[in-house]
């Protein structure tokens, strides 16, 4: 991927309140593809499940942000603590977590001992 398609990716992605990283994932390909053609994007992307949600609370709690219990709920304490983390690297705000938001916290959640 060139230099201007990363910089349309990470415009598309900013424009619509994502995680502008500029990777092509297949959850980013596919809204791209659904909505050209004009299909309903919700059902796209599906809902983080417990699991998901946990392992961000542990990358959460690692980068230093209270999560409250670890219990794979997305509770008022994950998502301040979501919210906290995409705001203190000038990520757009989201009141749910994608599959970028999740991968990013596992990624760097990780390089923390």
């Amino acid at each position: 991927v060139g230099r201007q398609t990363r910089q349309a990716l990470r415009d598309y992605q900013r424009d619509r309140g994502m995680v502008a990283d500029a990777y092509p994932t297949s959850d980013l390909v596919a809204r791209l593809r659904a909505e050209v053609r004009g299909e309903d994007l919700p059902a796209l992307l599906p809902r983080a499940d417990r699991g998901d949600i946990l392992a961000m609370q542990r990358s959460l709690e690692r980068l230093g942000y209270e999560v409250g219990e670890l219990d794979g709920k997305m509770g008022p304490k994950t998502r301040r603590a979501m919210q906290a983390y995409l705001r203190d690297r000038g990520y757009p705000q989201a009141d749910e977590p994608s599959p970028n938001t999740i991968q990013l916290l596992l990624q760097e959640g990780q390089r923390i001992p």
